[in-house]
């Protein structure tokens, strides 16, 4: 369990360190086909990044829950970006599929953790509701 934490905690950190890297110096293919939204784009990557690596470190829960939305929109805008560049290239299509692909990915996950987050807030409530009743 815990190699799968270190894990995602690293792998969201650098999603974040891109974010901040983009949101410092955006790359002139993303900021040519987004223009205006790249800065919003970049801070998406950024926040959603390290709210997700502190709910890994934190086991706060609801960081994932908050931060992989901005993640998975970041990924996917990211990917629409490298298959609408021209000229068309192999590389540029698979790095555009990739990121589509793995935002589903990053999507999927999130209902997940937001079913299970949900679950739990429930599971909470009950119990609170059952020891003011003076159940045991």
């Amino acid at each position: 369990m815990i190699v799968w934490r270190i894990a995602r905690t690293v792998g969201y950190t650098g999603i974040g360190v891109v974010g901040s890297v983009m949101v410092a110096r955006p790359s002139e293919m993303v900021e040519g086909q987004m223009g205006w939204m790249t800065p919003i784009w970049a801070t998406m990557l950024l926040v959603g990044g390290l709210s997700c690596a502190w709910a890994m470190v934190s086991r706060v829960w609801a960081g994932e829950t908050l931060g992989l939305p901005l993640v998975f929109t970041g990924l996917f805008m990211w990917g629409c970006v490298y298959l609408r560049v021209a000229p068309f290239t192999t590389g540029r299509f698979a790095i555009g599929t990739i990121l589509l692909c793995f935002s589903v990915l990053v999507f999927a996950h999130w209902r997940e953790v937001y079913k299970f987050v949900d679950e739990s807030i429930s599971a909470r409530l009950y119990e609170k509701k059952r020891l003011a009743h003076g159940e045991q």
